[in-house]
Parts: structure tokens; sequence; C-alpha cells
């Protein structure tokens, strides 16, 4: 379905499911179908809310806006257009930040929020962290959305036996708006809200993927200084821990958003 927001975003927006709601956030350069190995299970327990960003899917792909903030306020008034007053919140990696600036925004809208291989500053730190920034703006720039595919699918899906994913992700990217993704990309530099995280009034939960690029220690910091937080870890996984590893990412949701852990 589609959803005209107060300042004339459009936002598409799928929902299944019955129960609490629950909205779900994708990456960069994804929509939320991204989330697809999660809903057979999720639709048993809650309303699931899958909207695709500003600048993603079958949004809109405004000439400027491309800023958490921005994105958190378009999922705070498509919650208000959608009359759910208050929701569960996960997100990963770029689904992620969007999801804890919300919360921090809007804490009368969140229940329980969930991180998948995300982080609360993208301010670099070190030499690595500043080359890593580098490399991926310069590679925006200068390579197609294809070649940028091609190179993404070897990072998150090295393994021979998941050459049907790198197709696929492949397959995907290479239909990705090219100045919506370099613009988006543009707008997360910077961000930060470390300084905030002692006042989630959310419980949190941080999933790490065991070997995701972004740093492991970033995730315990949001963990330690987020009241209600905690980390977990998922063994043998990388960026896209929802689909190299679903089955557990799954469970570790379903028993948070559950209230088990």
């Amino acid at each position: 379905m589609n959803v005209t927001l107060p300042d004339g975003i459009r936002l598409w927006c799928a929902r299944s499911g019955h129960g609490k709601p629950l909205m779900l956030l994708h990456g960069l350069g994804g929509c939320g179908g991204d989330w697809a190995m999660q809903l057979p299970e999720l639709n048993r327990h809650f309303h699931v809310v899958r909207p695709d960003l500003r600048g993603h899917g079958r949004s809109s792909h405004p000439a400027g806006g491309y800023t958490i903030k921005q994105m958190a306020d378009d999922c705070a008034a498509l919650l208000k257009m959608l009359a759910l007053p208050r929701v569960h919140l996960a997100g990963i990696s770029l689904g992620g930040m969007v999801a804890l600036q919300l919360a921090l925004d809007f804490p009368q809208l969140v229940d329980r929020l969930a991180l998948v291989n995300s982080t609360p500053a993208l301010t670099p730190q070190t030499f690595g962290q500043r080359l890593e920034l580098w490399a991926r703006l310069a590679a925006a720039r200068r390579l197609s959305m294809r070649w940028t595919g091609f190179l993404l699918s070897w990072r998150l899906f090295p393994a021979r036996e998941q050459r049907l994913l790198r197709k696929l992700f492949l397959q995907r990217w290479s239909h990705c708006n090219a100045r919506s993704y370099h613009a988006t990309l543009r707008g997360l530099a910077g961000w930060t809200v470390l300084e905030r995280l002692p006042q989630l009034q959310a419980p949190l939960l941080v999933i790490a993927g065991e070997h995701d690029f972004f740093p492991l220690s970033a995730k315990q910091l949001c963990a330690e200084r987020a009241p209600q937080g905690r980390l977990v870890t998922i063994a043998n996984s990388r960026h896209a821990s929802i689909i190299d590893q679903p089955e557990a990412c799954t469970r570790i949701l379903l028993d948070f958003f559950n209230g088990n852990s």
C-alpha cells in the first residue's frame, strides 16, 4: 500500500500478520522485502509493518532530505497515518540507525527496540574507520550500482555455498536508484546519538553478527549506555544476519519482542 505523508512524501508500506504492531526497517539500498525470511514466524505473533524508506524501493525519491533524522520523522508520520500509537521496532544497519533516532525522538511510539548490525554513530574515530568511509563514498561516486552490488555481494556472502545469495543480491542491487543511494550515503556521514543513549526509554537489544564490519566495540557501547540495553552475538554471521542466519535472528527477535529475554 502507498501512504502519502503530510509533507507529500509517499512511502510504500507492506502489512501482514496479526497482534502487537511491529515495524521492521531495512538497510541502505534495501527495501522492506529484505525481511522476507523472518515473516513466516513474525506474522504468527505480530502485525508486521515494513515500509520502504524514502529513496528506497517503491517509495518517493525526492531531490533532498536524505538524513537519518528525516527518515525517522517519516516513520513517525507513517505510524500516525496508520493509527498505530505504539509499536515494537527493529532495524538492520541503516534501518537500525533510523530506529534508534525514532525511539529517542518519539519515545511514546516505541515499546521495545532491536538493532541488527547497526551503530549509534557514524563519526570515524580511527584511520581504519576513516578509510572505510572514504572508500565507500569513492566507490559510490565512481562505480555503477551493478559493480557496487557485485563487490558488496562478495563482502556479505563470501562462502561458496552462498553463491545463490550473491546472485539474488546482485539482481536486486542493480535496480537501486543511484542518485538516492548516493544522497543517502552522503547524509549518513557525521550522524551520532551517542550522547543521547542514556535517555533511551525502550528496552534495547543489540544484535551483532560475529563477522560484521561495524566494530563490536560500537555495539557494546550502545548496549552499555542505554539504561535497559543488552548485546547478543550471532555466530558465523556477517552484516546481513537476517539473511545469512535467518533462523537464529528470527528466534532472538521473537524472544525479545515476546518479553522472554
